[in-house]
């Protein structure tokens, strides 16, 4: 699963470089469209072309995408690397939690995807 890893930490750094007094640059929203497609594939490997939400792509194209918005983005996408991770090993979960974690991945992907 180290992939998973190499992954959250990517886009944790990207996170950590947009700053909130700027404007993102068309290589930010480049990035981020591509680690967009990364969660897709790990989130869906079996569908292609991996369906990501085309209100969010249109959203991050546009001038009203904001740096606050790029770290939520950001956030989302780490937490969905989290929730796989934690989701597809035995860490001794109650049912009650493994639903609890289930219902937030799912709710995570119906944002990002279609």
């Amino acid at each position: 699963m180290l992939f998973l890893t190499k992954e959250e930490q990517k886009i944790a750094k990207l996170a950590s470089d947009i700053k909130d007094d700027t404007t993102l640059s068309p290589e930010v929203r480049k990035t981020l469209t591509n680690m967009l497609n990364g969660t897709s594939y790990v989130v869906y490997p079996e569908k292609e072309p991996h369906l990501l939400n085309k209100a969010l792509l249109a959203k991050l194209s546009g001038s009203d995408f904001t740096p606050q918005d790029a770290q939520e983005l950001c956030a989302q996408m780490q937490r969905v690397y989290q929730l796989k991770l934690c989701l597809g090993q035995d860490m001794g979960f109650t049912d009650a939690e493994r639903a609890q974690l289930t219902a937030e991945y799912d709710t995570l992907n119906a944002i990002l995807h279609q």
